[in-house]
C-alpha cells in the first residue's frame, strides 16, 4: 500500500487509485505491485496470477485495468513513459533468458527488443522518445544497450570489452545515460552522449559511486564516498562545468537515493544519530540542504515531481504508515493521508 499511495498521490490520483486496488484480488499479490505513473495517469504494475507475474495497465478515460503481457513468461519491473508506451523484462521458460519487452499504445502488441542470447536484466528504462536501456550480461559481464526506436535496433553503448561490469541505467530526454560501473578496484559513474558517442567518466577522482541519476538538462546526482569521507554523500555533476560536488556535506551516517527533477532540486534520504530517515532537499538557487521531514518517524519512498513538491511514506510503528507532502512555496511538509 506504501508505494501504490506515493506513486498516485504525486499526480493527484490518489481517491482513483485506491478504487483501482480492487481490480486485483489481494490474494494474486505475492510481492508490492510497484506501480508505475505517467504524467497522462496511466498506470501500470505487476502481479502474480496464480501461474506468471503478469504487466497489468490502467488507463483513466477507460477506468479499467487490462493484461498487456503474455502469460508464457514471467514479468516484472514496468516503467512507463509519458506516451504510454511501456518495457519490463520477461523471463522466457523454453531459452530460460531475460529479454526486455516493448509495449506499443498504437499497435497495442508487446515485441521483444532486445532479441539476443544473453540474459537481459531487470529494470529497463524508457525516456519520452521511446528509446529503452537495460543491463545485458554478454558472456560473464554486464553491458549496458540502448533500443532506438528509428533503427529498431539495440546496441552496446558501454562496449569495454568485458573487462568492466555495467549496472543501474538510466535515461533521460535527450537519449544521455548514466550508469554505474565497476571496474574491479572502484565503482564509478559513467556518462554517454548520442552526440558525443564514447562514455565519460565523470566521477573522477571518486572511489566508491552508486545510483547515478540523470534529469532532462543532463545534470547527474548519486551517491558517493572516498577516501576523505567516513560516510556517504550526495554528488551532482553539473554539465556546463564538467565538475561534480558534494551537495550534501553533513555529518549523517549515510545519505542515499537522491532523486532529480528538471529544474535540479535534488531530494534524498539521510540517516544518522537519531537512528531514523530523514527527507532532505537541496535547491540549487541556495546551493544548500535543508531537512524537510524533520518528525520522530522513518522516512522512506521519496519522490520528486517538476514543480518540486516531494511525497515520501512515514513509518508511525505497528505497520501504520502516512503520506507527506512538502510545499516550496510554503517551505512547509504537511499530511495527507490517512
Amino acid at each position: 500500500m506504501k508505494r501504490w499511495a506515493i506513486s498516485l498521490v504525486m499526480a493527484g490520483l490518489l481517491a482513483v487509485a485506491l478504487c483501482c486496488l480492487t481490480v486485483i484480488p489481494a490474494a494474486a499479490m505475492v510481492e508490492p505491485p510497484s506501480p508505475q505513473i505517467n504524467a497522462k495517469g496511466q498506470v501500470v504494475w505487476e502481479f502474480w496470477d496464480g501461474a506468471h507475474e503478469r504487466v497489468y495497465r490502467w488507463d483513466p478515460k477507460a477506468q479499467t485495468a487490462v493484461t498487456i503481457s503474455e502469460s508464457t513468461y514471467n514479468c516484472e519491473y514496468p516503467q512507463i513513459n509519458t506516451k504510454g508506451m511501456v518495457v519490463w523484462s520477461g523471463y522466457d521458460f523454453a531459452t530460460t533468458l531475460w529479454q526486455i519487452y516493448r509495449w506499443d499504445p498504437k499497435s497495442a502488441k508487446a515485441t521483444n527488443i532486445s532479441k539476443n542470447a544473453y540474459n537481459n536484466e531487470n529494470r529497463a528504462q524508457i525516456n519520452a522518445k521511446g528509446q529503452v536501456v537495460w543491463e545485458c550480461y554478454d558472456g560473464g559481464y554486464a553491458q549496458i544497450y540502448r533500443w532506438d526506436p528509428k533503427t529498431a535496433k539495440a546496441a552496446n553503448i558501454s562496449n569495454n570489452n568485458n573487462t568492466i561490469y555495467n549496472y543501474s541505467p538510466q535515461i533521460n530526454a535527450k537519449g544521455q545515460v548514466v550508469w554505474e560501473f565497476w571496474d574491479g578496484v572502484h565503482e564509478q559513474i559513467y556518462r554517454w552522449d548520442p552526440k558525443g558517442v564514447t562514455p565519460e567518466d565523470i566521477s573522477q577522482g571518486i572511489s566508491a559511486n552508486r545510483n547515478p541519476q540523470i534529469n532532462a538538462q543532463g545534470v547527474v546526482v548519486w551517491v558517493a564516498r572516498d577516501e576523505t569521507l567516513t560516510f556517504w554523500q550526495i554528488y551532482r555533476w553539473d554539465p556546463k562545468t564538467a565538475k561534480a560536488a558534494n551537495i550534501s556535506s553533513n555529518d549523517l551516517w549515510s545519505n542515499t537515493n537522491p532523486q532529480i527533477n528538471g529544474k535540479g532540486v535534488v531530494v534524498w534520504k539521510g540517516y544518522g544519530f537519531t537512528l531514523l530517515n530523514q527527507i532532505y532537499r537541496w535547491d540549487p538557487k541556495t546551493a544548500t540542504g535543508e531537512n524537510i521531514s524533520q518528525n520522530s518517524y522513518d522516512n522512506d519512498s521519496h519522490q520528486i515531481n517538476a514543480k518540486g513538491q516531494v511525497v515520501w511514506a512515514s513509518d508511525e510503528g505497528s505497520g501504520n504508515y502516512s503520506i507527506w507532502l512538502y510545499n516550496p512555496k510554503t517551505g512547509q511538509a504537511g499530511l495527507i493521508w490517512p
